[in-house]
């Protein structure tokens, strides 16, 4: 493989060169022009992984340059094992295996059990140790760090959105029980936070079109009455995307209803080809890209602008042994802006920007609507507090009422006229819209019956039979 290949697929995940600066702390001499030998163990799940080329890659490309830091020279050397699926028990026994080769430090991406499991030992064994996986629930230690953001900073910025837009009732969507306990985080960031709260687990999704698990769980909530008014998907990417598509199909997101999706892993690209098109207000929350130097942006996912990142600069500004003298001393500019570490091991500097759907010249496309950023706080920048009806055609339904609306038959028709209509004229022409107005058939404004129903306007509204009435 060409050096030149090799380079390229060294930026495919995140993390690789940042366990070099860890390990140049103990090996550094300034004077001397010999190089160094340094070994480091890998621990993936199997052979052969994307993570595993990167890895390869990145140790290749350190080699093949040689000089690491200013006036030191290095060579890697590399010890690499997979866990496949023998479990936790099997990541410790690998753990111990590495040691005895002398490894001096260890990168993994594995599964969050096995994540947690060599976090404890390389920990009580004062072992660095990086992990590329994204565990919010697995402490990271003294000795660990994690390359991605800090998950703890997403449900603040998610919270801080549901508070600026007042929601006082909100209907919760999650999949797992980590996606469970982040609830409690984004709820508790208020003490005087009081909104009413119901919460539903989505089932598993089987990788098809269509699931009926979820179509019954959403026919269900709105028997029993649950307005899916202001609502929060707290689910992994193929569960946020089907629950989405279901009920895009089968109504809950309809014109005044607000759906906020809480996984900045969903892009803003799979929602749009999801659904289509854009009805009541969908937001989502994404990283915040630095895409100053041109090159990044040819970098399409996120581990890699990180991977790139430490390759250009954590060799040349990082220079740990410890996770408290890292996230205190060093800094540097990447993908997601300045880089520094949090007291848990993640990158705390990342900020998350908020997008909404709309539609722009009859196309749906996401347009920013606010900021986040652990420093600065919630900036919003659009207020999406109304449906975006551009290009959208309102069935109006109407009862005469001189001046404000009268009937006039014409050749064509009954149509209607007055004040009212005007008023919609005009708010047709402001917000780009059209609107077809009828008379209602039992000429009423509308009133209960003993049933519960409503009869005249009210009912055709509330029967969806229009979507409005003046």
């Amino acid at each position: 493989m060409e050096a030149g290949t090799l380079q390229s697929l060294g930026v495919r995940h995140a993390g690789t060169f940042l366990l070099f600066s860890y390990l140049m702390w103990g090996t550094h001499e300034t004077a001397e022009a010999t190089v160094r030998r340094i070994r480091i163990g890998a621990i993936f799940d199997a052979q052969g992984s994307d993570e595993e080329v990167a890895f390869q890659a990145g140790v290749h490309d350190v080699n093949r340059k040689r000089q690491l830091f200013d006036h030191t020279q290095a060579a890697i050397e590399t010890k690499v094992t997979y866990l496949g699926n023998l479990g936790p028990y099997a990541a410790a026994f690998q753990v111990c295996q590495l040691l005895q080769t002398d490894v001096v430090a260890i990168l993994s991406h594995v599964t969050c059990q096995e994540t947690a499991t060599l976090t404890s030992l390389t920990s009580e064994l004062r072992i660095p140790h990086l992990t590329t996986n994204k565990c919010p629930d697995v402490d990271l230690g003294d000795f660990v760090l994690s390359a991605t953001p800090d998950p703890a900073n997403v449900d603040l910025a998610l919270a801080a959105y549901m508070e600026d837009n007042k929601w006082e009732q909100i209907v919760i969507f999650y999949d797992k029980d980590t996606n469970f306990n982040r609830i409690q985080t984004i709820l508790g960031t208020s003490p005087e936070n009081k909104m009413a709260m119901t919460i539903f687990r989505v089932p598993p999704v089987p990788r098809t079109d269509y699931d009926g698990n979820i179509f019954r769980l959403l026919s269900r909530i709105e028997a029993d009455g649950v307005k899916l008014s202001n609502v929060l998907i707290l689910c992994d990417g193929p569960n946020t995307l089907q629950l989405l598509a279901q009920a895009f199909v089968s109504g809950p997101v309809r014109e005044g209803s607000f759906w906020l999706i809480g996984n900045p892993e969903v892009s803003d690209d799979d929602i749009k080809n999801t659904i289509g098109t854009a009805r009541g207000v969908i937001t989502t929350i994404s990283h915040v890209l630095d895409l100053s130097d041109a090159a990044r942006d040819l970098i399409s996912t996120l581990p890699a602008k990180i991977t790139r990142d430490f390759i250009q600069n954590g060799g040349k500004t990082v220079i740990p042994y410890s996770k408290v003298f890292f996230k205190t001393s060093r800094t540097w500019k990447g993908s997601l802006g300045r880089v520094a570490f949090g007291p848990f091991g993640h990158n705390s500097r990342a900020g998350y920007k908020f997008l909404s759907l709309k539609t722009v010249n009859k196309t749906a496309k996401f347009v920013p609507t606010g900021t986040w950023s652990e420093r600065a706080g919630l900036n919003m920048t659009q207020r999406m507090d109304w449906p975006d009806i551009q290009g959208v055609t309102l069935r109006v339904v109407t009862v005469e009422d001189i001046p404000f609306v009268f009937e006039q038959v014409r050749s064509s028709g009954v149509e209607y006229d007055g004040f009212s209509i005007d008023v919609i004229k005009e708010l047709s022409k402001t917000l780009n819209f059209s609107f077809v107005v009828y008379g209602v058939a039992d000429q009423k404004y509308g009133a209960p019956r003993a049933d519960g129903t409503w009869n005249g306007m009210i009912g055709d509204v509330v029967n969806k039979v229009s979507m409005t009435s003046v």
